[in-house]
């Protein structure tokens, strides 16, 4: 039995060395934000978190990902949800702006031109 043991121990040491001899190889790579700057947005634009599946955007990255509560939710806590969604972003439009970019709600603004600098949002 202790010859087993030691027979065991003595493979996993010979293991553990032969591993921890292994030679490894490092590439060096430059990050493209490094060379290149990305073009500054006219604005960002945060959309209010939604309280239920459909208050999200059909064309969401979102949509379709998450059902209804097993359990629906009551109109108090829908609204309580949308209520708490909207301080949400009105909460990030302030961050990101104290990083000095422009960000405004979504409500009352035009949508983002394709393609264009303005056209990400959150």
């Amino acid at each position: 039995m202790t010859r087993t043991v030691a027979a065991t121990a003595s493979g996993l040491i010979a293991l553990f060395l032969l591993a921890g001899c292994a030679s490894t190889e490092v590439t060096q790579r430059e990050s493209l934000a490094a060379v290149e700057r990305l073009p500054r947005p006219d604005r960002i634009i945060v959309y209010d978190v939604g309280a239920t599946s459909s208050d999200v955007r059909s064309d969401s990255a979102m949509a379709g990902r998450y059902g209804e509560h097993g359990t629906p939710q009551t109109a108090e806590q829908v609204e309580a949800g949308r209520t708490l969604g909207a301080m949400m972003a009105q909460e990030l439009v302030k961050e990101i702006r104290n990083l000095g970019l422009p960000a405004v709600r979504a409500a009352g603004q035009p949508p983002p031109r394709p393609g264009g600098p303005g056209s990400g949002s959150l």
